[in-house]
């Protein structure tokens, strides 16, 4: 796994506040948010050996952390060397967030590095997309 903006540890996320989130609701499992955050898996399928892909992922998370969209919240990735697959869950501070970070983002020479370790091969939005992210 490598860890991403705000993450500190590799912790079960049901449960945890993210920077700026108040907690709405209570179960007796834990907090459970209620709010306009974006949450996003990326699935992608690994080109290059396990090792490149992480490579390219740690150089995109610090350009992201020095210099991207202040809405990219936590983000945690897993890598499946058996299956050379990997899978990214993203926090976006709200889909206006998601749609910057790409926008910043896009150019930047580390998301070509993890374009050539990797195919994103599937995005799945846990939320409905607004009508800002179907175009």
């Amino acid at each position: 796994m490598i860890r991403g903006a705000c993450d500190t540890d590799p912790v079960p996320t049901w449960g945890v506040l993210g920077r700026g989130m108040q907690r709405d609701a209570v179960s007796d499992r834990g907090s459970i948010m209620i709010d306009n955050r974006l949450t996003v898996l990326n699935i992608y399928e690994l080109k290059k050996p396990p090792e490149d892909f992480e490579i390219a992922v740690g150089a995109l998370a610090r350009r992201v952390e020095a210099e991207g969209h202040p809405g990219v919240l936590p983000y945690r990735l897993f890598v499946n060397a058996s299956e050379r697959t990997a899978h990214g869950v993203i926090d976006y501070k709200d889909p206006g967030a998601w749609i910057g970070h790409h926008d910043i983002a896009m150019s930047w020479p580390e998301m070509t590095a993890l374009h050539a370790a990797a195919t994103l091969a599937e995005v799945i939005f846990l939320r409905p997309r607004t009508s800002e992210i179907q175009t």
